[in-house]
């Protein structure tokens, strides 16, 4: 099981910051480059829907494209009268398993869990994925 934790003032950083943390927990941020960009959209019917998509096609391009990343670069449309949308640019390389040992195996982790809420401040989120 993984847990994703994380707090901040707007939703596209809360987004930005859960990815990292998701490749923190995968593998040493530091030995992954960033020579391949990669644009990834994903649209949710609800905020958590959209982070669960959003994990869940991050986890896709590692499991199916062997691409690992360590940047971010998100645009978050919300609005209540349609989807809520997530472009994005995600800064990496391919997976070299001379270079990128897995802590965590993402070949069978699946999303089970999402909540956000919103307090005065910051919105926070808590993700689980499990095997």
């Amino acid at each position: 099981m993984m847990r994703l934790q994380a707090h901040s003032p707007t939703p596209q950083h809360l987004f930005e910051e859960i990815a990292r943390q998701l490749f923190s927990q995968l593998m040493d941020p530091a030995a992954i480059g960033e020579a391949l960009r990669e644009k990834v959209a994903v649209e949710g019917e609800s905020l958590e829907d959209l982070l669960r998509q959003w994990i869940t096609t991050l986890l896709d391009l590692v499991r199916m494209q062997h691409m690992v990343f360590r940047t971010f670069k998100i645009d978050l449309k919300i609005d209540e009268k349609s989807p809520y949308s997530l472009k994005a640019e995600v800064i990496g390389e391919l997976l070299d398993p001379q270079r990128h040992e897995f802590i965590q195996d993402p070949a069978w982790l699946k999303c089970t869990e999402v909540l956000i809420r919103k307090d005065q401040k910051e919105y926070h989120a808590e993700i689980l994925l499990n095997v």
